[in-house]
């Protein structure tokens, strides 16, 4: 199976999956399933966005990943689904690692703290206000 494969995740043991979305992740893998993967979690925190990391996590889940490392760069969006997605995140059976690319702010600050470990490199920002009217 080559480079670009669409097929699931999960209907393989010996695979190299590309996925492009929110969030974009590649793992390569002789054998077994992969116990770590490293993530990419970027753009606005809504109902897309909150779909795609449901589909990714279970995709980990079904094949055993053991840690997630998410690189995170986002500046915010929905409330409800910043919300529901760091209640998802925190309370998944698996360790997940979140990590500030250059700028979480609004209801990813939140998200970002869905982390079990939080990392964030001396240059990275955050930005935390007030609510408004359903997008923070």
């Amino acid at each position: 199976m080559g480079i670009g494969s669409k097929r699931p995740l999960a209907t393989t043991r010996r695979f190299v999956a590309e996925r492009v979305s929110s969030i974009d992740w590649k793992v390569y893998v002789n054998a077994q399933p992969p116990s770590e993967i490293w993530a990419t979690l970027a753009g606005v925190v809504d109902l897309q966005m909150t779909q795609r990391i449901f589909a990714f996590f279970a995709d980990a889940l079904r094949t055993g990943v053991k840690t997630v490392h998410l690189l995170m760069h986002s500046s915010g969006g929905f409330v409800t689904d910043g919300v529901g997605l760091y209640n998802y995140v925190a309370n998944l059976p698996i360790e997940v690692i979140t990590y500030n690319a250059g700028g979480v702010s609004s209801i990813a600050v939140i998200v970002f703290l869905a982390g079990k470990k939080r990392v964030a490199d001396e240059t990275a920002t955050f930005m935390i206000h007030k609510r408004d009217s359903g997008r923070a």
